[in-house]
């Protein structure tokens, strides 16, 4: 990525799972790069629920998750503005991913779903089980799992078309994405964000699964929900919250 908002107030850690449920246009989040399985510039990445004043929601979500643009910014406090199955650009602009192939998009998300699946504190997990494109990821903040990391997030880069040099386990997760097309992809949705403090700058969108399999991401293209923001001024402030 080339840059990283950094601000100054440090959360206090908590576990993180693999989904968070039903989150909402308007909410918060505070994104962490302080995660033991986790090397280079992408994820793993842990998202937690912050109020207006930056504290931590009570009873609010944190989920692990990867990124979604290889070289945009990530502002560590940030503001949900669309829940959808497309990038936002930085003229405020929602568009397909490039090269449009619906499919590798769709592996993307299945790879990232498999992973979702398998999220435990610590331990080993196989990725399409049962198929002679079965491959495993370490979870453990090991050696082993933070390249892991690294690797998911580099197959996951190029099947969203930003091109990305793959070694052979990144080949592997890649090409079980694409090869397993009997996994499901659903459930999964990308979070389009701005950053908190100046809502007319979009940062890294990132990838989020809500423990279910609602249909809601990646649909044939035609089928796309476009979200109408407003990104031209610096005073557009989202302030509404999610119900308790």
């Amino acid at each position: 990525m080339k840059k990283m908002l950094i601000a100054g107030v440090a959360l206090c850690a908590t576990t993180a799972v693999s989904f968070a449920g039903s989150l909402t246009v308007g909410e918060h989040v505070y994104i962490s790069t302080s995660v033991a399985n986790r090397q280079g510039s992408g994820g793993e990445f842990a998202m937690t629920e912050i109020n207006a004043d930056n504290s931590v929601t009570s009873g609010g979500y944190q989920f692990n998750t990867f990124c979604v643009e290889k070289t945009d910014s990530l502002a560590k406090r940030s503001t949900i503005v669309g829940i959808s199955g497309k990038v936002l650009l930085d003229d405020g602009t929602f568009k397909d991913f490039k090269g449009g192939d619906i499919n590798n998009t769709r592996a993307a998300f299945r790879l990232f779903r498999e992973w979702a699946l398998g999220f435990p504190i610590g331990g080993t997990k196989t990725l399409f089980m049962g198929t002679s494109n079965a491959v495993t990821y370490t979870y453990d903040g090991s050696a082993t799992g933070k390249q892991n990391a690294e690797d998911l997030q580099s197959a996951i880069w190029n099947l969203l078309g930003f091109t990305t040099s793959l070694n052979a386990n990144a080949l592997a997760y890649q090409t079980a994405a694409l090869s397993e097309a009997a996994f499901a992809y659903t459930g999964v949705a990308i979070l389009n964000l701005v950053d908190k403090t100046n809502t007319s700058s979009n940062t890294q969108d990132q990838l989020y699964w809500t423990g279910g399999g609602d249909n809601f991401a990646v649909p044939e293209p035609s089928t796309f929900a476009m979200f109408a923001i407003g990104m031209v001024g610096a005073g557009v402030a989202m302030r509404r919250r999610r119900n308790s």
